[in-house]
């Protein structure tokens, strides 16, 4: 009932409210002029190809990722913060228990980051499906998007069944988003300044993007990786992206449990 309570204020919403008009500018600044080329016969725009994620432009699926890690921070997992700040944390934990109140954090956390991502990148490619006809890839007519194992998991089906490749591009980039989150609730236990755990997030991803292209068999961008056209020189193994993620949200678990725990002594 608590945790209820909390997702009624408007300024949890504020991440959703960013990622939302990113979709907005994308549907009027590319799709609505793309509707004057459908003419019957060019065969270039249809949902799969329209959608931010294919965007093989480069412009709107970038700001989209870029972004990412700053406003997928911008929501329910601010409340470890103001819980902290406001003491709710020590009176909440004592009262029902240290390690049950960090894991409804981590959930919580968790859910805000995965649906501020997941929601507009549905309503783009619902959007996307709305506006141009939906037909399939063709590996010929759509050669322009150069699809290619390099470039895109699951490549070889994405000339198959180009929605369910889509739809797992959906859901890694939001399991990112809830993984930024967590981190960026994580932080906030140990900051004086809620700046530092919506700032952190950010330069993190900035730093693994540098990192990728100078050591590019070592690091990996999780955001660059999330882009069906992915631009990264070496696109990692999936296996090592998804046990990546896995100890990524364990520590962060930790650190959430770690920082719940000093507060409540202090």
């Amino acid at each position: 009932m608590y945790w209820l309570y909390r997702t009624r204020s408007i300024k949890y919403y504020l991440g959703l409210a960013v990622s939302l008009a990113i979709i907005f500018v994308h549907i009027v600044g590319d799709m609505i002029p793309k509707m004057g080329n459908l003419d019957g016969i060019h065969l270039n725009n249809i949902p799969a190809t329209t959608w931010i994620g294919t965007d093989f432009s480069g412009s709107f699926s970038m700001m989209f990722y870029l972004l990412l890690p700053l406003f997928s921070v911008l929501g329910l997992n601010l409340i470890a913060y103001e819980d902290k700040k406001s003491g709710v944390t020590k009176q909440y934990a004592q009262k029902d228990s240290l390690y049950s109140y960090s894991i409804k954090l981590f959930i919580i956390s968790f859910f805000s980051g995965f649906m501020i991502v997941c929601l507009p990148l549905l309503l783009d490619l619902l959007v996307s499906w709305s506006l141009f006809p939906n037909f399939p890839v063709d590996n010929i007519l759509n050669i322009n998007l150069s699809v290619r194992s390099s470039s895109t998991y699951f490549s070889e089906y994405f000339f198959k069944d180009a929605y369910t490749v889509i739809l797992f591009y959906i859901i890694l980039a939001s399991v990112l988003g809830g993984l930024f989150a967590c981190v960026s609730s994580a932080i906030s236990l140990f900051t004086t300044r809620i700046y530092s755990s919506v700032i952190v997030p950010f330069l993190i991803n900035i730093f693994l993007i540098v990192f990728s292209y100078v050591f590019h068999t070592t690091f990996f961008s999780p955001t660059q990786i999330s882009i069906v056209l992915s631009p990264v020189a070496f696109l990692p193994p999936l296996t090592t992206v998804l046990w990546s993620y896995v100890g990524a949200f364990f520590l962060s678990l930790w650190v959430i449990i770690i920082g719940v725990k000093k507060n409540v002594v202090l």
